[in-house]
């Protein structure tokens, strides 16, 4: 091979992109080229695109309610979508996705739940109440405003209950001399004491507002389970008509052009013609207005 041939030949190999490079390069140009709609729309159906892959609840919430506060204040008035329940699962959903947890001694695990508005009544009523039914497990232990230590003596010879006290005991408290259900003696004149004692915390729940936003701040790993789960399931199916009402605001070809781009990076060919179809289906008025 002439020396002309190899210069020619590096030249080649210069001008040709590695493959997998090459591949790359040409799905991020596809995903991210201006659409004819405008670049909000191409912003908004990206938002939208991605949901189809989320497994997760409250990240699929978070998505769509964000991608819903995307449309301007003018435009809403054409959505079936309550705005203030969007309000509702935007906020609950972002602070279960952000919880607290601590280990204390004896290796429990505290989780606690920053909910990022005021913990007052009416906002109980307003972001809680519509989806809590659930009784999370929680450390009472922990609990100060909504829980009460008791201590009581026993009678060492009847076991019956001599004497019972909220902490903390005050110094003026005295315990009989003797038991009054056997008369035996409690106290002897050498102070020596014939009692048993326990205390026992108990978890008060009045005012049930509260409680609850000082027991989320005390939950087990179980309990935020159960807590995340209840309102996965109040939110599921809100958030399946707030993303099929969303999708009429694009395209269909572009919403199904992205879908297409992110399921085929998993191995879900075929899915985003499947949305363009579904996409595509008039609503119930549209029908109507078309036999009128």
């Amino acid at each position: 091979m002439t020396e002309e041939d190899k210069e020619e030949q590096e030249n080649n190999l210069d001008e040709q992109p590695d493959k997998e490079e090459a591949q790359f390069k040409q799905f991020f140009s596809t995903a991210i080229r201006a659409p004819k709609a405008g670049s909000f729309e191409h912003f908004l159906t990206q938002s939208l695109a991605q949901t189809i892959l989320m497994t997760d609840v409250l990240k699929r919430t978070k998505t769509v309610t964000e991608s819903a506060l995307m449309i301007p204040e003018t435009d809403r008035g054409n959505l079936a979508i309550n705005y203030e329940k969007v309000n509702v699962l935007n906020l609950v959903a972002n602070a279960l996705l952000n919880p607290s947890a601590r280990k204390l001694p004896e290796d429990m695990e505290v989780v606690s739940i920053p909910w990022g508005f005021p913990e007052t009544e009416e906002n109980y009523e307003t972001f809680i109440l519509p989806w809590y039914n659930c009784r999370p497990f929680f450390r009472p232990r922990l609990m100060t405003e909504h829980s009460e230590t008791w201590r009581t003596w026993r009678c060492y010879w009847c076991t019956s209950e001599v004497l019972k006290a909220k902490l903390p005991i005050p110094d003026t408290l005295r315990l009989p001399r003797r038991c009054p259900k056997c008369r035996k003696e409690i106290i002897r004149w050498t102070g020596e004491q014939y009692v048993t004692v326990s205390d026992v915390t108990e978890v008060t729940e009045e005012r049930s507002w509260s409680f609850f936003f000082e027991m989320s701040t005390y939950l087990t790993p179980q309990g935020y389970d159960l807590l995340r789960n209840n309102f996965g399931a109040w939110a599921t199916p809100q958030i399946q008509l707030f993303l099929a009402e969303l999708s009429r605001m694009v395209d269909p070809s572009l919403y199904a052009e992205i879908v297409g781009l992110y399921t085929s990076k998993h191995g879900k060919k075929g899915y985003g013609e499947k949305v363009k179809e579904a996409s595509e289906i008039p609503k119930d008025e549209d029908r109507l207005a078309e036999r009128s």
